[in-house]
């Protein structure tokens, strides 16, 4: 939740209550979560500098989030942070790995189109923030 809070607005939606995230974690067994620890060579030592959030629908995985702390974006750790995410998809047989993006987040789009997803679609005023549109990019995984 502080790696959300931490975050410029317009990069991230607004950090959900700590009761949603609960009970993600606790109940929810088409969620799964993966979180990114600085290494204890870093001067973070072991905080926590990034999660991902993907939930299963049917047989289709959705990154429902995912956030670097702002001072440690560009260093691979969203990149890493979706490779776990695609492994899991595979894992879980999913048929496509979606996610939205704001339209505006040309970073977060780049690393996205690297990691092979492709956008297919918009979603208008998406954002409640700002009623910024959202891209729809996708990876086909198979089945």
């Amino acid at each position: 939740m502080q790696i959300e809070a931490d975050t410029p607005a317009g990069l991230t939606t607004r950090p959900l209550a700590e009761q949603v995230y609960v009970n993600e974690l606790t109940t929810n067994q088409q969620a799964w979560f993966v979180v990114a620890e600085a290494p204890a060579t870093s001067t973070l030592k072991g905080d926590l500098v990034g999660f991902a959030w993907l939930q299963m629908f049917y047989d289709e995985a959705h990154v429902m989030n995912i956030v670097t702390r702002p001072e440690c974006q560009g260093r691979g750790i969203g990149w890493q942070l979706i490779q776990a995410l695609l492994a899991e998809a595979r894992r879980r047989q999913a048929i496509c790995l979606t996610l939205e993006v704001r339209a505006s987040n040309a970073p977060a789009q780049a690393l996205y189109r690297k990691c092979g997803l492709q956008q297919v679609g918009q979603r208008k005023r998406y954002y409640r923030d700002n009623n910024e549109d959202a891209l729809i990019m996708t990876l086909m995984l198979g089945a």
